[in-house]
């Protein structure tokens, strides 16, 4: 396959130059922001022709079974980390090897440099060749389904302000809000969202901050690595469905971060309710500079995600 040529910009840098862009999620199609944005990861669809739309019954015709998938968010995922399994099919009718396979390949991210967006890698993913063995009366179809499973990764960066004594009266050296219901925010591309910022002080060292982590998505999210041998699974996994690890950091680390669903850390597991969870997080302000300023945090979000794509098949009766 062609490998796509990824412009890589310093994160910090991308930052300082889209800071006066920020201003919501990422929109596909624009060229606006700190990112190209979307809320898709992984394109599934079956390549066209493998499999073919009817095959011959009794062993009488061999055919492929190929699934495309294209990377349409903003996180590279390394080799091994796609992992997908066909059902709807027997493995012993269709002379398949396994009903499982693992990627061998990089799937390079969509990348923004500027106003440039690099579109993200396309690989084919193969199940191999296959027949169908059994002997029909008469023809009959069936929908093949593959489930997809892929470690991912959304980063999302928020401005808020910050200074020393959250309760104090501002002043002409104060450039920015510390009770602001709405802070800007921008993620990476990816089913894994976040929004609905919200700052304010609660103490003379402390500002409040919240913040909703979404799946966007149509697919199922898990902690990262839930499924190794089979994209599928048992009912131990299935207990660990919209279970995902979020973890927030300052751009200098000048600050303590202590979220209360990780007992007073910065990072940890949440599980999503409906799609959605609200993370409540104090910042301790007590070693910063008196005047307020603009900081940006960030906001990362790993897991792993599963989808599916199905296509009808008609096995046809060769007697005939």
């Amino acid at each position: 396959m062609q490998k796509r040529l990824v412009i890589l910009v310093p994160f910090l840098l991308l930052l300082a130059g889209c800071a006066g862009l920020i201003g919501g999620a990422g929109t596909p199609g624009q060229n606006e922001g700190a990112f190209a944005g979307g809320t898709q990861a992984l394109q599934l669809g079956f390549l066209e022709g493998e499999p073919p739309e009817k095959v011959l019954d009794n062993g009488q015709e061999t055919f492929m079974i190929t699934l495309l998938l294209r990377n349409e968010g903003e996180h590279t995922i390394p080799k091994g980390k796609i992992l997908a399994t066909l059902s709807g099919a027997s493995r012993e009718a269709f002379n398949l090897k396994s009903l499982t396979v693992k990627s061998d390949f990089d799937l390079e991210k969509k990348a923004k440099s500027r106003d440039q967006v690099t579109q993200g890698g396309q690989e084919e993913l193969s199940f191999g060749v296959a027949k169908y063995k059994p002997d029909l009366p008469a023809d009959f179809g069936l929908d093949l389904r593959a489930d997809v499973c892929y470690d991912y990764q959304t980063e999302a960066v928020t401005s808020i302000c910050l200074k020393k004594n959250a309760f104090a009266r501002a002043d002409v050296n104060d450039n920015c809000a510390l009770d602001n219901p709405s802070p800007p925010v921008e993620n990476s591309g990816g089913p894994l969202q976040v929004s609905s910022v919200k700052q304010r002080p609660t103490g003379a060292n402390k500002i409040r901050l919240s913040f909703d982590v979404s799946n966007k998505g149509v697919g199922a999210v898990y902690p990262p690595g839930t499924f190794a041998s089979q994209c599928g699974g048992s009912q131990e996994t299935e207990q660990q469905q919209d279970s995902l690890q979020v973890s927030l950091t300052s751009t200098g680390n000048k600050y303590p971060i202590a979220c209360s669903k990780f007992a007073n850390g910065n990072h940890g597991t949440v599980r999503l309710v409906n799609g959605v969870k609200t993370i409540n997080c104090e910042i301790d302000t007590s070693g910063l500079q008196d005047s307020s300023f603009t900081d940006f945090l960030i906001i990362k979000m790993k897991y792993m995600y599963r989808d599916a794509v199905s296509v009808p098949l008609t096995i046809e009766n060769s007697d005939f």
